[in-house]
């Protein structure tokens, strides 16, 4: 009778695990694919969700309601409260956008462009607000017919939604990899910007980036000098020109920290940036610049 009864709670146990899990596999597959016209690319989108904070509810095509024009739209609702700065940060991680063909091992790019979200994502961060659960806003991609179209007759299959690439305002048609400075778990970016120097007063891109493992001041200028030659791009399909080149430049007191033996601590922040003056910016914009390159600079 005891062995009948274990056995009894085994069976429903593992009918309702079944039962539970079914609808969550099935969610997550309808997630990875797009929303028709382009519903046979699938990608990462479901990612949004792993925090916990967030719950895609519903994707579509149609028309935003912020900006009315057409799109590929995804409803959010707020699962679990957040700041506005977290939820910028979390939807921040998802914004660059790239659409691929995949053949064999190799993935050719198709179409680059950036995830958009409610305004008052970026009113509550700046208001310090809170959002609470249940909460709703949109989250979409531009998108027309005829770009679906185009993507599907050059095979488009996959697509990847990560971290925002691009550069800030005014140049943010110019995506690059400066992000890979975060690839050696030391240092995070918190704020990029176009603006003025801190050190210098000079007009400048400038990211802030905060220690998130402490490192000696130069073992940080080692990790630095590896995207410090900068080279701005045009490229189109096999064309590709050079229109501007520069240095990363980062706070004197890194080098002489450097020199002293000085350990950046956890927390601890500084400005890096790039000298661009409004005559060049308008010059990479005129020529429409659309990629940066951060490489090893060699002396």
């Amino acid at each position: 009778m005891k062995m009948k009864l274990i056995h009894y709670v085994c069976v429903v146990c593992t009918v309702l695990a079944v039962a539970c899990g079914a609808p969550a596999a099935e969610k997550t597959a309808k997630l990875e694919k797009l929303p028709e016209p382009i519903s046979s690319v699938s990608g990462n989108l479901p990612d949004l969700e792993k925090g916990g904070h967030f719950e895609i509810i519903e994707g579509r095509y149609g028309t935003t309601e912020q900006t009315e024009k057409e799109a590929l739209i995804w409803t959010v609702k707020v699962a679990k409260s957040l700041t506005g700065k977290h939820a910028m940060t979390l939807l921040r991680s998802m914004a660059d956008v790239r659409f691929y063909r995949t053949d064999g091992d190799e993935q050719t790019q198709l179409h680059a462009t950036e995830l958009y979200y409610s305004s008052h994502i970026v009113t509550g961060a700046a208001e310090g607000r809170t959002f609470r659960p249940n909460e709703r806003f949109q989250i979409w991609l531009l998108f027309d017919v005829s770009l679906a179209q185009s993507l599907k007759e050059k095979g488009a299959d996959s697509v990847v939604f990560s971290r925002i690439r691009r550069l800030p305002n005014p140049l943010n048609d110019i995506s690059g990899n400066f992000v890979d400075l975060e690839k050696s778990g030391y240092f995070k970016i918190i704020k990029d910007e176009y603006g003025r120097t801190r050190e210098f007063d000079e007009e400048a891109v400038i990211w802030t980036l905060k220690v998130v493992k402490p490192l000696s001041c130069g073992h940080a200028m080692i990790l630095l000098r590896r995207l410090s030659d900068v080279r701005f791009y045009r490229i189109d399909k096999d064309w590709r020109k050079q229109l501007h080149s520069a240095f990363l430049y980062y706070p004197s007191h890194i080098s002489t920290g450097a020199v002293r033996h000085d350990i950046l601590d956890l927390d601890e922040w500084f400005e890096v940036w790039i000298p661009l003056s409004e005559r060049e910016s308008w010059h990479l914009r005129h020529h429409r610049a659309n990629t940066v390159e951060f490489r090893e600079l060699k002396r």
